[in-house]
């Protein structure tokens, strides 16, 4: 037996119902050794119902949460059955004493959000009124725990390859498992909130090693250098796949592209030597061909809608003066009827500068004295003129008269002026549709360019040897696996070369072993099953093997070995279930006995299952739960199952869920 000082020991733990006034619900004293919390199934003969009798909703997993609430944990079960508390208990808590190496510790975890601890103080004094001057904050409390208890006595805390800080949370999760994984891998530990590890399949292992004081500067090095590797490796398998896909993919890419261009079917051969023989390459001839010829045929429609147009601009041109002389004239009807003298004056002027227009018609290129409309327009003015000196002493209804065909002549005038400007109109757009067809199909005649040109290019370079690019890229890659392969051969030899520590280790799982019949080795380089029991085979001997493996850490903590694990382990229902009465009992009997010889462990069970004889009383059995009345049960008072609230698991939830 050693007297070795605990790392880590909870020595009492107080369900705090309210803290004014002042009410525990219960005070439950915990010791160095195994402490059992057994949650008794009741017989059949006290009359109950089978669900009233098993030891299920009880408390003995929120037991276990507590426990882990006032280590530090966040994870989710815990948050869960403190936010579900609260509800209940809006000042309580949980409280424990506890020693971290050489420092003790009251703790409040508070249902709610008012948490705090006591250096070298009690349960009691954290409620008395001075208590917050003293106090220290719940999170400096927890990293002085983990400090203590753990990472003190650790060489490194830097994982490999991410050179992320080890921290008492990933500890913690080791110890103190999720109890609805059920003990399925060893590397298990929380549910789907995870433990706060960047790696998730390969961080665990590496932590385990870490805590035990395993890893050798070679295998750190040698991890280091295949992840080194490995990275590289995958930046050069796809530069080659890149630079493979460069060749291969090119010519099915310009290919679709020339039959899309052409109009053609994935089914038509791309050329042929046959004279009579469709292909895509007589296809792209033919269709280029097409384009040509209608750029062609719009450009003389083009050509003869720009003579059209000088022709209609011309007459618009000598037109607008010769509307604008009628207009001129039925107006001055209109004021001489009106009598209306400043009119008259206004427009006669405008008639007589129409009237004396010279020059070129710029439109006609004819001479406005020469312009056939602008005459016949000058010989009527004149005529109109003559007939105006004695339009004052004609009768009113010829005068009637002269106002009706003046606006008629107008009216008559102005249609063919608008027809005119409307033909011009037209012809314009006509032509800008015609000039945007040819733009198209001249751009479509380049896209069919640029992609033949690749096709060429891709063909010359086909026919050439493999390009320098591809040839590095496959000789880097070819490096690489073989780099790669070196340097796993280099970890594993590593990990093998049994160091003191790993053979200490390896000694206390195969003692552990032995007690059940087999042999039984810690082989830290197998990162999915690193303890083992030897021709076991079974669910009950995965459950055992996983429960023996964290057991010899445990003790090797306990015992100093070298390692820095706390000494500490909450088992919650350690699927017994999988176990026959027989194995479970012979596990229970054998954890006694190691912290029996190792006085530093601690280590706390919660069961259903009936323990031993000489473990179902005090001192190792610390609290017995039942159904047989309230104050058999945890809180005293039934209350909806906590962990039902919890986040579900990918995993299946055990059935051990408590209230």
């Amino acid at each position: 037996m050693t007297n070795q000082a605990p790392r880590l020991h909870v020595e009492r733990l107080v369900i705090v119902e309210s803290r004014s006034p002042l009410k525990f619900i219960r005070d439950v004293r915990l010791h160095a050794g195994l402490n059992i919390v057994w949650a008794e199934e009741l017989a059949a003969a006290d009359g109950t119902a089978e669900v009233e009798r098993a030891g299920h909703g009880v408390g003995k997993s929120t037991f276990s949460l507590m426990l882990r609430a006032v280590l530090g944990d966040e994870g989710a079960a815990v948050k869960t059955m403190r936010g579900h508390l609260a509800e209940h208990y809006g000042s309580g808590g949980i409280a424990v004493e506890l020693v971290a190496g050489a420092e003790r510790f009251a703790v409040f975890r508070s249902f709610g959000s008012q948490s705090l601890a006591l250096k070298n103080g009690s349960v009691e004094n954290l409620f008395k009124e001075n208590a917050k001057v003293d106090a220290i904050d719940f999170a400096a409390y927890v990293t002085a725990l983990g400090e203590r208890a753990c990472l003190q006595h650790m060489p490194t805390r830097a994982l490999p390859v991410t050179g992320q800080a080890v921290e008492w949370a990933h500890v913690l999760c080791w110890v103190a498992r999720d109890q609805a994984l059920g003990l399925r891998q060893y590397f298990e530990w929380r549910n789907d909130d995870g433990t706060g590890l960047r790696r998730k399949v390969k961080d665990p292992p590496a932590l385990v090693r870490l805590v035990l004081g395993l890893p050798t500067d070679a295998e750190a090095k040698a991890e280091e250098r295949v992840s080194s590797i490995n990275n590289d490796l995958s930046t050069a398998r796809d530069t080659l796949r890149s630079e493979e896909q460069r060749g291969t993919n090119t010519r099915g890419i310009v290919e679709t592209q020339l039959r899309t261009w052409a109009g053609v079917s994935n089914s038509l051969q791309m050329v042929t030597d046959d004279l009579f023989a469709d292909s895509v390459e007589k296809e792209i001839q033919r269709k280029t061909r097409q384009i040509e010829a209608k750029n062609e045929e719009d450009r003389t429609a083009i050509a003869a809608l720009d003579r059209e147009f000088i022709e209609l601009a011309a007459e618009i041109q000598a037109r607008r003066p010769i509307v604008q002389l009628t207009k001129d004239r039925w107006d001055e009807t209109v004021a001489l009827r009106n009598k209306d003298e400043k009119a008259l004056k206004e427009i006669r002027e405008r008639r007589d500068k129409l009237l004396t227009l010279s020059g070129t018609c710029q439109y006609g290129g004819v001479a406005y004295n020469e312009c056939r409309h602008v005459q016949e327009q000058r010989d009527t003015v004149k005529l109109t003129v003559q007939r105006d000196i004695g339009v004052l002493s004609k009768a009113v209804d010829e005068q009637d008269d002269r106002e009706a065909n003046e606006k008629a002549d107008y009216e008559r005038g102005a249609k063919v002026l608008a027809d005119l400007t409307d033909a011009q109109q037209k012809k314009t757009k006509r032509k800008t549709d015609l000039n945007n067809a040819i733009e198209a199909r001249l751009r479509q005649l380049g896209e069919g360019d640029a992609v033949r040109r690749t096709l060429m290019q891709w063909q010359e370079s086909h026919q050439a040897p493999e390009t320098e690019k591809l040839r590095a890229a496959r000789t880097a890659v070819v490096d690489l696996e073989k780099k790669l392969e070196a340097a796993k051969g280099a970890k594993v030899s590593a990990q093998q070369q049994l160091s003191e520590r790993e053979q200490q280790v390896s000694a206390r799982m195969a003692r552990l072993a032995k007690e059940f019949g087999v042999n039984g080795r810690y082989v830290p380089s197998d990162e999915k099953r690193p303890f083992q029991m030897l021709g076991a085979d079974g669910d009950a001997y995965t459950v055992l093997e996983i429960l023996l493996g964290d057991l010899a850490c445990a003790e090797d903590g306990a015992n100093s070995g070298g390692g820095a694990h706390p000494g500490l382990l909450i088992l919650d229902c350690p699927r017994e279930r999988e176990m026959s009465p027989h194995l479970y009992n012979r596990f229970l009997t054998l954890v006694d006995e190691v912290c029996r010889n190792a006085t530093g462990l601690q280590v706390i069970i919660t069961t259903t299952t009936p323990p031993p004889e000489p473990l179902r009383e005090p001192p190792t059995r610390i609290l017995k739960l039942s159904r047989a009345s309230d104050e058999d049960l945890l809180l005293k008072r039934r209350i909806e199952n906590l962990l039902a609230r919890a986040t579900p698991s990918s995993h299946d939830a055990s059935d051990d869920e408590e209230s």
